[in-house]
């Protein structure tokens, strides 16, 4: 079984009481032997106990939460999706995890491959918002998700959301329709549309 595997078709749910636990007792032996899946993960790429391991095991241990209620036929069919699209997927997946600097983003990387798994979106757009993620700071992820169907956005948050492809500036003919002072304005692309979508979709809540 490789790394991919452990991850995506863990049978075991994970308890909340786990997502609760601060930092430092993330950095305690006894407590990852006691998570499923995450000691096995941690064994293999021999994760060790600094700071960062600890937030880490924090996020893996979220993402497998939100991998309850998944049963374990659709878990192995999610799986073999993944591996056919990207012999790499896990190695991939555990990396994206590692360098996520926000909890919350976890909740959100479980909701896109949710949706990359019931064919909402396809793997190039589930790991350009991968990249989204990684990237992007947490209140333009959030603003994007709230506010993805308004025709215009500008500033910092429109040339944030520019360099990672969530909007479009517009030419000098487009931007005379608008007024709005002297800031560049800038649309949101059809990926800023597929984020809102999966990130807002109920369908993939625990």
């Amino acid at each position: 079984m490789n790394i991919g595997e452990v991850i995506l078709c863990s049978t075991k749910d994970i308890s909340a009481e786990y997502l609760e636990l601060s930092l430092d007792t993330f950095l305690q032996d006894d407590i990852l032997k006691d998570i499923p899946v995450v000691n096995t993960i941690t064994s293999v790429f021999r994760v060790g106990s600094s700071i960062k391991d600890a937030f880490f095991y924090k996020k893996l241990t979220k993402f497998l939460y939100h991998m309850n209620g998944i049963s374990a036929n659709e878990r192995q069919k999610f799986y073999e999706k993944s591996i056919k699209d990207d012999k790499d997927f896990g190695e991939k997946l555990i990396y994206v995890l590692d360098t996520l600097d926000e909890v919350k983003k976890v909740e959100y990387l479980a909701k896109l491959y949710k949706a990359y798994s019931d064919d909402k979106i396809n793997y190039s757009e589930f790991r350009r918002l991968c990249i989204v993620l990684v990237q992007l700071f947490i209140d333009d992820i959030e603003y994007t998700k709230a506010n993805a169907s308004e025709k215009i956005v500008r500033g910092v948050t429109g040339r944030a959301l520019n360099s990672a492809g969530l909007t479009r500036k517009l030419t000098a003919i487009e931007s005379s329709s608008f007024n709005g002072g002297d800031e560049e304005p800038f649309n949101f692309t059809t990926l800023a549309f597929k984020l809102k979508e999966c990130l807002q979709s109920s369908i993939y809540e625990i």
